[in-house]
């Protein structure tokens, strides 16, 4: 009964710790998807944009209505002293509301939060502001 128990327990706690996410030890607020709530103030700006965070890999995507993939890109992200700044290995990846410069974007961070995160970037004619809303 003894062994019984302390294997169960084992189990237990196997199956714990290999559902908890790991992000190298460091699961901050970017962790995860984030959707484009509004570019601008307008909440009505297009195909919706997904932007989603794991460790350095930075995702956007473009979903239809039913939050299915149309498109996906791929690059990296890095965070600086008020910045967040992302390469795409394709230099010509480009986005109707999403303008990049030779594939790198760099926004500044206006205001962070767990739930809501405000950013802007300045292009050569414009800066946009893009705030972006955590999906659970």
């Amino acid at each position: 009964m003894k062994k019984t128990l302390a294997l169960l327990c084992g189990l237990l706690l196997m199956a714990v710790t290999a559902c908890t996410t790991h992000n190298n030890g460091d699961i901050d607020i970017w962790f995860g998807t984030w959707s484009v709530e509004s570019i601008d103030g307008n909440t009505d700006y297009g195909t919706p944009l997904v932007f989603q965070f794991q460790s350095s890999v930075f995702a956007v995507r473009t979903t239809g209505d039913d939050f299915h993939t149309e498109r996906a890109d791929y690059g990296t992200w890095a965070e600086g002293e008020g910045t967040l700044d992302v390469n795409f290995p394709d230099p010509t990846v480009a986005y109707e509301h999403l303008l990049t410069d030779a594939g790198s974007l760099h926004f500044v961070i206006v205001s962070r939060g767990t739930k809501k995160v405000t950013l802007q970037a300045a292009f050569a004619d414009r800066q946009v502001t893009y705030v972006l809303k955590k999906q659970p």
